[in-house]
């Protein structure tokens, strides 16, 4: 792994001199159609953060630094998301891992989370829920948002196939309904996850089971015709194949044979039945800066692989235009962990206010 990782800083540092900038973007609440209706943009940032202990290592293998949470907000303060989804985001440190945390010199990792959650707090991402919280062995997922929130909750995943496993928790989701226009009942769903890495199965396994368990939730909620559509997104652990060229596909495939892991999980597959698309399969992707040619970054994750997701579904499938749509998809070369952050910008068909609601 450490040859890999010193591969994996270097290629990351070499995009920052090679790929555009992730453009600006104006906040949702500051552009005029979020209180006079019409078009706009939801841009939504997900990042797997490494419980802040840098690109290197994990809470289990390699060497762990101590990242400063200072440094990672201003990743997040360059991408200007209006919403955040940050993985590996404990807050709190699980007792059975406090030696071990300890004696590899991040013992602080719950204080340094929580003053990023500061920081966070002062860039003005005021809505913030985690996806478990202690006494749970979990791993939270965190949602940041700097606009209104309708609707919180969080949802176990696949419990009782993670306890035949033997897992000490579930992996778990977010799920929030983001106000997407002032004054009004107009809402974008959200989910915020984070699969499991050891999917017990080289077919249909762990996360496939985790996944059911989410669209599960989504095909349970209550009919809403202020919801405009629904987002997945976060660290799925598993590369899809038509993200690649198949010479490049020989070399993930054969990596995935020598960890024991699937070609293929059936999460993409379990999605897509469930009406949602990837941003990556957006032909043409309006604004990239993957390169060209390249419907996905070429990597997103250290062991040069694909990881890292959003996926849209229309709520209102039959108004045309699509109420929303993926308009761009960027990354942020950042090494501050062994994810790369990513970007997505969602365009949005906002309703018009009632009369007198727009001045």
């Amino acid at each position: 792994r450490k040859t890999m990782n010193a591969s994996y800083v270097a290629d990351v540092r070499s995009l920052r001199g090679t790929i555009p900038k992730c453009p600006d973007h104006v906040p949702l609440s500051e552009q005029p159609a979020y209180k006079c209706g019409g078009s706009a943009v939801l841009r939504v940032l997900t990042w797997n953060v490494n419980i802040l202990c840098g690109p290197d290592g994990s809470a289990s293998v390699g060497g762990l630094q101590r990242i400063d949470p200072d440094l990672v907000a201003e990743v997040v303060r360059e991408a200007n998301a209006d919403v955040v989804c940050l993985q590996e985001a404990l807050d709190w440190v699980v007792p059975k891992y406090k030696d071990y945390l300890e004696k590899q010199g991040v013992g602080d990792v719950a204080e340094r989370m929580q003053r990023l959650n500061r920081r966070l707090e002062e860039q003005g991402y005021h809505a913030m829920l985690r996806s478990c919280s202690p006494p749970s062995c979990g791993n939270p997922v965190l949602v940041a948002s700097k606009v209104s929130l309708a609707k919180i909750e969080t949802l176990e995943l696949a419990a009782a196939e993670s306890k035949a496993v033997g897992m000490d928790s579930p992996r778990s989701a977010a799920y929030v309904e983001i106000g997407v226009a002032a004054g009004q009942d107009a809402t974008v769903g959200l989910y915020a996850t984070h699969l499991h890495h050891v999917n017990h199965s080289l077919g249909e396994g762990q996360r496939a089971a985790e996944i059911r368990s989410l669209l599960e939730h989504a095909a349970a909620r209550p009919s809403r015709g202020a919801l405009l559509a629904t987002l997945l997104a976060g660290d799925l652990n598993q590369p899809r194949q038509q993200d690649y060229t198949d010479r490049e596909w020989l070399v993930v495939g054969a990596g995935l044979r020598g960890v024991g892991q699937p070609l293929d999980d059936g999460v993409s597959e379990a999605l897509q039945r469930a009406g949602f698309a990837c941003a990556y399969d957006v032909r043409p992707l309006p604004r990239s800066n993957f390169g060209p040619g390249r419907p996905a970054p070429a990597f997103s994750h250290w062991t040069g692989t694909v990881v890292d997701y959003l996926y849209l579904r229309q709520e209102q499938p039959r108004v045309q235009p699509a109420r929303a749509a993926v308009a761009g998809a960027h990354l942020l070369p950042s090494d501050l962990s062994d994810h790369l952050p990513l970007a997505f910008d969602i365009s949005l068909s906002l309703p018009p206010p009632p009369p007198s609601g727009c001045a």
